[in-house]
C-alpha cells in the first residue's frame, strides 16, 4: 500500500499477497522469494516478540551477525529486503552488531519496523534476512524474573491501573475474560498508577493475569492482559550462628542489593512481631546496624539470652524487602570465685576450651579498669600465668593485699574471651 507522506492518505489500499508453492530465490543465500516477498529461515530463529527481538543461530559457518532497524512510522516497502527502498524512507537506521547486542534491541515507539539481519556464511557471502514489524501505540507490559513494568511513551494514555489475578496452577483461555478469571481469584490486587506498577514484584510461584487497563484520554477504557507464570521468590536466610558464634546469613539471588541487618539484643524478653522495629528498639535503644552480607556475618552473639535479626535488602528494582528471625543464645560465662585462699573456676559444660588465668599482685594498688591488661603488668610485672582449670584451682591467694585474676577462655572457632575479677584478702 502507498499512504500520502504529509497527511496520512491512503492512496493505494493495502494487498495481501500469499506465498506460493514455487518461490524464486536469487540464489542459495538469498532468504527473500522475488515473487511473494515471503523469508524462508536460514537461522535456528529470528523473531520479534513482546518487544524484544529474539536471534538464535547454531550454524557455526554464520559470522559477522549484524541487525539493522528501520524506522518506517506509517509507511512501508514492497521488498523488506531491499534497502534503497528503506533508507529512503528511513536514512539513519541503528546498526547493532553480535547475537548478544541484537538480543537487547527493544522498540516501544508505535510504527512500522522493517529489522533487517545480515550475517556472512563460510564462502564470505552476505545473507540477508528481513523481519517486517508493527508496533502499536498501546502500553507494553512486559514480565521478567517476577517483576512487572510497563512502558508508555504515548501522553495520551492516562489512569494506569494493574489488576493482577492469582490463578496458581489455573490458567484460562481468554485472557481478558475477567468472569473466567474472578472465578479463580474472587479478590485481585489492583496497583495505580505506572510508578507503583513499576515496582511490582509477584512473591508466590504460579500462573497470574495481568490485566493493565488505562484511558486514552478521555476515551473508553482499554486494556492490554497477559497471562505470565512466576517461579517462587529466593529470600536470604538467617541460618543463625556458627560454632564461633557468628551470624550466618546466606543469600541465593545475586540480583538483592543492599543488605543491611540490625541486630537488637532482647536479653530474656521478647515481642509478638520481631519486624515490629519500634517495639524492638524499645528494649534495646543502641541496636547497630551493620551493612553488607561479609560485615552482617562478622557479628558475634555472646552474650546469653534474645536476639532478633532484622535483615532489609532491595530486589533488582529497588522494592524493599524484609526477612527477621529471633536467634537464643545459650552461653554461659565462666564464674571465678575464691575458697579457702584458693581460686575456684565453675565452667560450663564444653562451650569453650583453652582455659588461662593471669594473677595480678597489686598489694595496696587499685586499678579503675581491671580488664586493663597494660597497667595491670605495669603494677605487677611477675604476674604468672596458669593453664588448665586443674592448674588454676591450685591457685592460692596468701598475701594480704589486692588481686584482679584475669580468666582468657576462647571459644571452639578460637574466638578469644575474658572475665575479670577483684578479690581483696
Amino acid at each position: 500500500g502507498v499512504c500520502c507522506a504529509a497527511c496520512n492518505t491512503v492512496l493505494l489500499p493495502r494487498e495481501e499477497i500469499h506465498p506460493t508453492n514455487i518461490h524464486i530465490y536469487d540464489n542459495d543465500s538469498d532468504a527473500v522469494c522475488n515473487v511473494c516477498y515471503s523469508v524462508r529461515n536460514l537461522v535456528d530463529s529470528f523473531s520479534f516478540d513482546n518487544y524484544r527481538v529474539t536471534l538464535f543461530d547454531s550454524d557455526t559457518t554464520h559470522i559477522n551477525h549484524r541487525v539493522t532497524v528501520y524506522s518506517l512510522g506509517n509507511r512501508t516497502v514492497a521488498d523488506p529486503s531491499d534497502e534503497t527502498a528503506l533508507k529512503a524512507i528511513d536514512s539513519t537506521p541503528e546498526t547493532h552488531w553480535g547475537i548478544t547486542s541484537i538480543n537487547r534491541v527493544l522498540l516501544t515507539d508505535a510504527g512500522n519496523y522493517v529489522i533487517l539481519l545480515k550475517f556472512n556464511i563460510g564462502t564470505g557471502a552476505a545473507i540477508k534476512v528481513p523481519l517486517r514489524v508493527a508496533v502499536s501505540a498501546e502500553p507494553k507490559l512486559f514480565f521478567e524474573n517476577n517483576a512487572v513494568s510497563v512502558i508508555d511513551e504515548c501522553d495520551a494514555n492516562i489512569n494506569h491501573r494493574l489488576v493482577v489475578y492469582y490463578l496458581g496452577d489455573q490458567t484460562v483461555a481468554d485472557v481478558y475474560d475477567e468472569a473466567a478469571l474472578r472465578a479463580i481469584d474472587a479478590n485481585p490486587v489492583t496497583h495505580w498508577g505506572l510508578g507503583r506498577i513499576n515496582k511490582l514484584i509477584l512473591p508466590k510461584s504460579g500462573n497470574y493475569a495481568l490485566l493493565l487497563n488505562y484511558n486514552e484520554g478521555k476515551s473508553a477504557k482499554k486494556t492490554v492482559a497477559q497471562l505470565v507464570q512466576a517461579e517462587a521468590l529466593v529470600e536470604p536466610v538467617i541460618e543463625g550462628v556458627g560454632a564461633d558464634y557468628k551470624l550466618k546469613v546466606t543469600d541465593g539471588d545475586a540480583t538483592h542489593k543492599y543488605h543491611r541487618a540490625t541486630v537488637y539484643y532482647l536479653g530474656n524478653q521478647t515481642v509478638e512481631d520481631i519486624t515490629d522495629e519500634s517495639a524492638l528498639r524499645a528494649i534495646d535503644g543502641d541496636a547497630f546496624t551493620h551493612w553488607g552480607l561479609p560485615s552482617i556475618n562478622r557479628v558475634q552473639l555472646l552474650e546469653k539470652g534474645n536476639y532478633a535479626v532484622v535483615l532489609h535488602y532491595n530486589l533488582s528494582n529497588g522494592t524493599k524487602r524484609t526477612v527477621a528471625s529471633l536467634i537464643t543464645i545459650n552461653l554461659e560465662k565462666p564464674v571465678l570465685s575464691v575458697r579457702n585462699g584458693n581460686l575456684d573456676l565453675a565452667v560450663p559444660a564444653d562451650q569453650y576450651v583453652n582455659y588461662r588465668a593471669t594473677v595480678y599482685y597489686l598489694g595496696e594498688e587499685n586499678i579503675a579498669d581491671i580488664y586493663d591488661e597494660v597497667t595491670l603488668w605495669g603494677l605487677d610485672p611477675y604476674a604468672k600465668t596458669r593453664w588448665g582449670i586443674f592448674d588454676i584451682e591450685r591457685t592460692n591467694l596468701t598475701l594480704p593485699g589486692n588481686y584482679v585474676v584475669l580468666l582468657h577462655y576462647n571459644l571452639p572457632g578460637s574466638v578469644k574471651l575474658t572475665v575479670a575479677m577483684q578479690v581483696t584478702v
